[in-house]
């Protein structure tokens, strides 16, 4: 009998989407009962070996999203978190993680800096800039706020302090950026806890959106306003809804994003992607049938995601942002697995499952092209780990293509490790 949940299961849980605390308690007590029948006897099975990035084994290691690479443009630098306590317990706003440089050859760990600003979903959004620097979110207790720090490899030191968070980077030209004090009422799993005991007016939609920074010199300012947002093709469920952005990705090119537009009401999410320039002009929908999960930019003008399409059918999309439409990968070998993290490469796409019956999460290749899948490796995820402390495999690969990194909990630490592969 398959171990994954079949669509008779998929159906309930959406029917119970409309009531979120039964959802939960229904949904904890099901996966636990049907594990019992379900479990392995292994806690891993690979296609091919792999190793663990860092040789700390006192630490727990993570890289964090599955959009960006641990590794720089050369493959001579990796660069992760690691935390000195368990992160099966929600993130503690008074430890810092550590942001590790590491070279690849010798295992030398070259930098170690220390950060208050990080959830186990993304870590500290920690990302390459060019090959031979990395940027990375902190909180600052004095000006008590969130900033993102700049670490040259060549002067072995930050270099640069910007005054907002970053989210996504178009190389060392400019940033996008939200609000993460909004995402950690919101989305805690995307937000940073430091600032929670500050009030917040989660109604004011004029003066909250998405910013754009300058990292020539530094100056932002807001380009969209969430208000602006709500007032596109604007839906019943919206009205008296708490709304955020989230997983903003720049375009490979520069020129334009896209963001996930959430909203909550009676305990519900609602979700649609949006597309926009780089200044915030021409925002438009992409796909707005209530349910968008991950995304890749497949080019300069495709994306690839995973979410409710026409017809209301959950799946991997193609998305022509310049003409809008809409083409189902046909997948027949992981559709049945549901939700997963894709982050391309040519025609090849790797991505995960959430764990099925047996708690065990699955990792695919696929060509987006030809339809061809390839699992390469299932790891157990124990129930210790759930909601925001889940660790999401998140696979990401190299900048050549050759490897791919991810996170998992299968020994029982959260750990990145990574694999070779042939495409």
């Amino acid at each position: 009998m398959a171990s994954n949940y079949s669509n008779i299961e998929r159906i309930g849980a959406r029917i119970l989407s409309h009531l979120p605390l039964t959802k939960r308690v229904v949904k904890c007590l099901y996966q636990k009962l049907v594990f019992t029948y379900y479990r392995k006897s292994y806690h891993c099975r690979l296609v091919r070996p792999m190793v663990c990035v860092s040789n700390n084994t006192i630490c727990e290691t993570f890289f964090g999203y599955y959009d960006k690479s641990p590794a720089n443009l050369s493959g001579s630098y990796v660069i992760y978190q690691q935390c000195m306590y368990p992160t099966k317990f929600k993130p503690d706003c008074t430890k810092p993680i550590n942001v590790t440089l590491q070279e690849v050859t010798s295992e030398k760990k070259v930098a170690e800096l220390a950060s208050y600003a990080y959830n186990w979903q993304q870590g500290t959004k920690l990302q390459w800039l060019t090959d031979r620097r990395f940027i990375f979110n902190d909180y600052d207790p004095i000006l008590d706020r969130y900033v993102a720090k700049v670490f040259d490899i060549d002067a072995c030191r930050i270099i640069r302090i910007f005054p907002l968070p970053i989210y996504d980077c178009y190389g060392e030209n400019f940033a996008l950026t939200l609000n993460f004090d909004r995402l950690a009422r919101l989305a805690p799993d995307y937000g940073y806890s430091n600032r929670l005991d500050k009030p917040m007016d989660l109604n004011d939609i004029d003066s909250d959106g998405i910013f754009f920074i300058n990292m020539r010199d530094g100056k932002y300012h807001l380009i969209v306003t969430l208000n602006h947002i709500i007032k596109i093709e604007p839906k019943n469920s919206m009205r008296g809804a708490l709304h955020t952005i989230n997983h903003i990705m720049i375009s490979p090119d520069g020129e334009n994003f896209v963001f996930i537009h959430r909203w909550y009401k009676n305990g519900r999410r609602f979700d649609r992607l949006m597309h926009a320039r780089k200044d915030g002009s021409k925002i438009r929908v992409l796909a707005g049938f209530g349910m968008v999960s991950h995304c890749f930019w497949v080019d300069e003008s495709t994306i690839l995601a995973y979410m409710r399409g026409p017809g209301y059918r959950d799946a991997y999309w193609l998305i022509n942002t310049v003409t809008g439409e809409l083409v189902p990968i046909r997948l027949h070998t992981i559709d049945k697995y549901g939700d997963g993290h894709p982050n391309v490469c040519g025609d090849w796409f790797v991505t995960d499952t959430y764990p099925d019956k047996a708690r065990m999460q699955h990792l695919f290749l696929c060509n987006w092209k030809t339809g061809e899948v390839r699992e390469i490796g299932e790891f157990f995820h124990s129930f210790e780990y759930k909601r925001e402390t889940r660790c999401d495999l998140h696979p990401r690969f190299s900048p050549n293509g050759k490897e791919i990194f991810f996170d998992s909990v299968f020994d029982g630490c959260r750990r990145l490790y990574k694999l070779e592969v042939k495409l």
